[in-house]
């Protein structure tokens, strides 16, 4: 049988109107923030999770999600508000959180057979994948297990 996997969100806003205002008051303000080098948004669009995503795991998801502007490095921004004020430094490693379309996934273990698959893959079949994998119940989820590899498991 399979496990079922549960945990309570701990969030510190209290959900209804208090947590709907503060992400429409956050979204706001993340779409205010400027590149000062360029004049800029640096922020594409934020997303409301629950207007995307449902189901009895969502609360496992970030509130917002944010798409920044990814065009080129950004070392200086500003709020329109006085909120954050400027901020000015230099990362020099990968943007964490930037997701492109057309990437790549790599599989190892017990059983899965070397290759390239010939066909495209949803990043929403990778939960029902590891899911599957650890013998865990995932209900009423986007996305179906990679068969190439769920299936590998059977003859590990």
């Amino acid at each position: 049988m399979a496990k079922k996997y549960s945990k309570k969100a701990q969030g510190k806003v209290k959900r209804g109107r208090e947590l709907d205002e503060f992400c429409a008051q956050l979204a706001r303000d993340l779409m205010e923030i400027v590149d000062l080098d360029t004049g800029r948004k640096v922020v594409s669009r934020v997303l409301r999770t629950d207007d995307i995503y449902k189901g009895e795991y969502r609360d496992h998801l970030p509130d917002l999600l944010v798409e920044w502007s990814s065009d080129r490095p950004i070392s200086k921004v500003r709020l329109g508000s006085e909120k954050i004020g400027e901020l000015e430094g230099e990362y020099r490693f990968c943007r964490t959180g930037d997701h492109f379309s057309g990437g790549m996934f790599v599989a190892v273990g017990p059983g899965i057979r070397p290759g390239t698959l010939e066909r495209p893959v949803s990043i929403m079949d990778f939960a029902p994948t590891f899911a599957q994998l650890l013998d865990v119940d995932l209900p009423d989820v986007d996305g179906k297990p990679i068969l190439e590899i769920s299936a590998s498991r059977a003859y590990a």
